[in-house]
């Protein structure tokens, strides 16, 4: 992790990601319809830091 350069594109869509996430959480909408969006860029992130 020393070695982690900031990418601005790819960690400002995973924070917003988190915010969507955190979004749906408080207002207690517990749908698989919902939370498509946050599975999709979850994945799209792990497999461009992997």
């Amino acid at each position: 992790m020393g070695k982690y350069r900031l990418n601005l594109i790819w960690d400002t869509l995973a924070i917003g990601n988190l915010l969507y996430f955190l979004a749906y959480i408080k207002l207690n909408i517990f749908s698989p319809y919902f939370t498509a969006p946050v599975d999709f860029i979850a994945t799209l992130y792990l497999a461009n830091i992997s």
